[in-house]
C-alpha cells in the first residue's frame, strides 16, 4: 500500500474526486470570427456530446470574453469569400442555438 494511501473517510471521497461527471475544453469552441467555423465547431460538438452522454458524462465550454464578440455573417466577402460584416448575433449564443441539448426539448 503506497504512503499516502488514504483510508477511512478519506478514501470514500478518492473515487468521487477521480470519476469527473462533466468534461471540457480549455477554450472556446473555435478561434475564429466566422459563421461557417462556428457551424463546424457545432457539429463536432453534437457528436462529442453524444459520446459524453452515452457515458453518463457532460459537456462544458468555458464563456472567455472573445466569445461573446459578434460573428462575421454577413456583408461583402473579402478576397477569401468570408463576410466582412455581423448580423448582430453573438458568437458563443449562435453556438449554443446549433448544438443539442441532451436533455432534449424543454418545455415551453
Amino acid at each position: 500500500m503506497p504512503c499516502w494511501a488514504a483510508t477511512g473517510a478519506s478514501a470514500q471521497l478518492i473515487p468521487l474526486s477521480l470519476t469527473p461527471s462533466h468534461i471540457g475544453t480549455g477554450s472556446d469552441p473555435t478561434n475564429s470570427n466566422y459563421k461557417a467555423d462556428w457551424d463546424a465547431a457545432a457539429e463536432r460538438w453534437n457528436i462529442l456530446g453524444e459520446m459524453a452522454a452515452s457515458r453518463g458524462l457532460k459537456l462544458y465550454t468555458p464563456n472567455h470574453d472573445a466569445a461573446c464578440n459578434f460573428l462575421l455573417d454577413s456583408g461583402p466577402l473579402d478576397d477569401l469569400g468570408r463576410p466582412t460584416r455581423s448580423s448582430g448575433i453573438r458568437k458563443l449564443e449562435y453556438f449554443f442555438a446549433q448544438t443539442a441539448d441532451p436533455r432534449g426539448p424543454r418545455p415551453g
